[in-house]
């Protein structure tokens, strides 16, 4: 996968080869055997070109019995070595969810990829590593603007879900920079066709959508509003807001809340669903009762009247807003985001 993608005339020269997050040492093995198969180094050369970091001093201790005795035991975002690496590659950890204390109480995860991916470009001319392919589909994303004015980006391909069957709903790629290249970047998408592409701040990519659109025409994202209440923040009240839609066949859950925190959504038709759905494409979608509020764990898009909120809801569940939501929906958050690439309902 990582090892394959190394350019012959890259390999050969290089003498340093950093595995960042060795963990049980597959890429450093596979390294370690194209140098051997294919270039011919003698193996105790060959292992001796690869070092090796992780935070987890079982899988540093097991690499070093493998043979990679070039392995440290440090959080990589605090290392500071001493050499430069003439490549690294990796699997290094996607996010830090410390942060997140459960489903009611709030916080989100932190991206880490993105971050240990621009420090291997401080160490190393050449970067090859696995990270979320969400960095480059957000419009906002500084990681993705960063990359692709760079100039150096040398290929984005996309890896099958099976790759990872333990990681769900978390689309990866391998991404490599290159500072000996310029131009075009091999864009590979996830059914396996590609292009040469030309990056700037504005390009977004979307490696299951080859036709993908950040922002298209008289899109949907103007109806989008989402609660500003956490669960746990919520105080009993006489007034209605919604929480989540429930389970299959079951109702919305509502609860009575406080005048004071019953604003989003208030006196507003429209359409609601979770915030969050980790199937394809919305999940649930409900008609929201005028009077009702929403929380923080709930969406809804405004409409002009209960008509037209019916006729919105079979849009959205329609086969072909359905199959147009999952291609393009970039993490398993239905965000005002994704709705800007929805093409609104014609009425």
């Amino acid at each position: 996968m990582v090892a394959q993608s190394i350019p012959t005339d890259v390999l050969k020269n290089a003498k340093r080869i950093l595995d960042v997050g060795i963990g049980c040492g597959g890429i450093a093995r596979a390294i370690v055997k194209r140098l051997v198969n294919e270039l011919y180094v003698d193996w105790d050369d060959a292992i001796l070109r690869v070092y090796g970091i992780d935070n987890n001093l079982a899988l540093v201790n097991k690499a070093r019995r493998n043979g990679f005795v070039n392995t440290v035991c440090i959080d990589f975002q605090h290392w500071s070595p001493e050499m430069q690496f003439d490549v690294i590659v990796g699997n290094p950890p996607y996010t830090d969810t410390s942060s997140v204390q459960s489903q009611t109480t709030g916080g989100c995860s932190r991206g880490l990829d993105n971050l240990f991916f621009e420090k291997c470009m401080e160490l190393s001319p050449y970067v090859s590593l696995v990270i979320r392919s969400k960095h480059f589909a957000k419009k906002g994303s500084r990681f993705r603007k960063k990359l692709f004015c760079s100039g150096h980006l040398r290929e984005i391909r996309a890896l099958a879900s099976d790759v990872f069957p333990s990681i769900s709903l978390t689309e990866t790629c391998v991404a490599t920079f290159d500072q000996f290249h310029s131009g075009s970047t091999k864009i590979t998408f996830q059914d396996g066709s590609s292009e040469e592409l030309l990056l700037n701040s504005d390009t977004c990519v979307k490696l299951t959508n080859s036709k993908f659109a950040v922002d298209v025409p008289d899109n949907m994202a103007y109806r989008y509003e989402r609660g500003n209440l956490n669960l746990n923040q919520l105080e009993d009240g006489d007034y209605p807001m919604i929480v989540t839609m429930g389970g299959r066949g079951r109702d919305m859950v509502v609860r009575l809340v406080s005048k004071k925190q019953a604003v989003s959504g208030v006196n507003q038709f429209g359409v609601v669903m979770n915030s969050k759905y980790g199937g394809e494409g919305f999940g649930k979608v409900c008609i929201k009762p005028f009077s009702y509020a929403v929380s923080g764990s709930s969406i809804f898009l405004r409409t002009d009247s209960e008509e037209e909120s019916f006729l919105l809801q079979s849009y959205l569940l329609s086969d072909e807003i359905q199959n147009l939501a999952r291609k393009n929906k970039i993490s398993n958050a239905n965000t005002k985001e994704l709705f800007s690439t929805i093409p609104d309902l014609k009425v």
